[in-house]
């Protein structure tokens, strides 16, 4: 556990009391909320009011990803779900470097440096892997036939940038939230790999409770993303580093949005 090359063991590199962890996932929810509080119902309303541009506050709690898509367009839609896990990566860095006093480079990777052979290897791979296994499964329901193929160049253009843009900080600040800083403390306190692992894939899994699958179908929706957990945990503990695990992960998403 205490080798300098051991990802997990990174968290002796940085102040690891158990009162930092919780003092920094406190900080980290509580202004998250605070924040998104003050955005919806302060800042934005004040935008439209100066600019005199009608405003109608929405609860988006209270609709689908389908109603809100009808409503505004799936680019806003995109966004909007998006832009929030930009809020989160800069926010937990920040909490980070305050409370824990350590180099940022100790959530990435046991290595000097950041390894972008590694990232590319796991985007390369896994889109392959993806692929093949897609097909081979559309095929075994006999979907094969039934696809309808549709191209819009504009919207095509548009999600693709978008995607680009976003997903890279969205499946960043997943990875480092899960896979690095939960992965190390938990590491740290019950000193099994395994355990470690598979706790952190649970939590992973549950927290894409509220996405659609799991509304449509229930508890046995969370499988996959469990079972994609583990896929990352095992990258991120075999390869000492996220690299690998956050290729991954974006091109995952990245398929999934563009091709489906």
């Amino acid at each position: 556990m205490k080798q300098k090359s051991d990802f997990l063991a990174q968290a002796y590199t940085y102040k690891h009391n158990w009162w930092r962890f919780l003092l920094a996932l406190v900080l980290f929810f509580v202004s998250f909320i605070l924040f998104f509080a003050v955005l919806d119902a302060v800042i934005i309303p004040l935008l439209f009011k100066f600019f005199g541009i009608k405003y109608e506050y929405v609860v988006f709690l209270d609709y689908d990803t389908d109603v809100l898509v009808e409503m505004f367009g799936y680019a806003k839609v995109f966004v909007d779900e998006m832009s929030s896990f930009v809020v989160c990566l800069a926010l937990f860095l920040l909490f980070f470097k305050l409370v824990h006093k350590g180099k940022i480079k100790s959530l990435f990777t046991a290595f000097p440096k950041f390894r972008v052979k590694n990232f590319m290897f796991g985007v390369a791979l896994y889109g392959i892997i993806w692929f093949v296994i897609t097909l081979i499964e559309l095929s075994c329901r006999g979907m094969l036939e039934s696809i309808e193929l549709t191209f819009r160049l504009k919207d095509f253009v548009i999600c693709l940038g978008l995607c680009l843009l976003l997903y890279p900080i969205q499946t960043l600040f997943e990875e480092i939230f899960c896979r690095a800083y939960l992965q190390q403390g938990v590491a740290l306190l019950v000193r099994q790999r395994l355990i470690t692992l598979l706790l952190i894939a649970v939590f992973f899994g549950l927290l894409h409770s509220v996405n659609l699958p799991v509304e449509q179908y229930g508890a046995i929706a969370l499988i996959p993303y469990i079972l994609s957990g583990i896929l990352f945990g095992l990258c991120s503990v075999l390869d000492d580093g996220l690299e690998m695990a956050w290729g991954i992960h974006f091109i995952n998403n990245f398929l999934c949005t563009i091709i489906i």
